[in-house]
């Protein structure tokens, strides 16, 4: 089961996570100056991402897939990204924790 519990904390500036891995990744990136390598290349345009699923993501720039669905209103996307931020702003969902606190507002 999903828990949305943030029960690692990273020593240096306080911020929580749900997994000791985020917060590792968190360390290394935020205060040890660790930067991704980008050796995902796009053939198109040779823009370079640091993961595959942003380079999956960008090629649907390309060629126009939008594979992302709004299962509220049927409204189409390229980026999950983009879904998330239309759900936040257009229907106001967010994640659980998100909605829980507007139930208790």
């Amino acid at each position: 089961m999903h828990s949305d519990s943030l029960d690692y904390p990273c020593d240096i500036c306080k911020q929580r996570f749900k997994t000791r891995k985020r917060m590792r990744i968190h360390v290394r990136q935020k205060h040890e100056g660790y930067v991704l390598p980008k050796n995902k290349v796009c053939e198109i345009c040779a823009k370079a991402f640091t993961s595959k699923k942003m380079l999956e993501e960008h090629m649907n720039s390309h060629t126009g897939a939008r594979p992302y669905v709004c299962t509220t209103c049927g409204a189409t996307f390229g980026y999950a990204s983009a879904l998330y931020t239309h759900n936040r702003l257009r229907h106001k969902v967010g994640k659980i924790r998100d909605r829980e606190q507007n139930v208790q507002n």
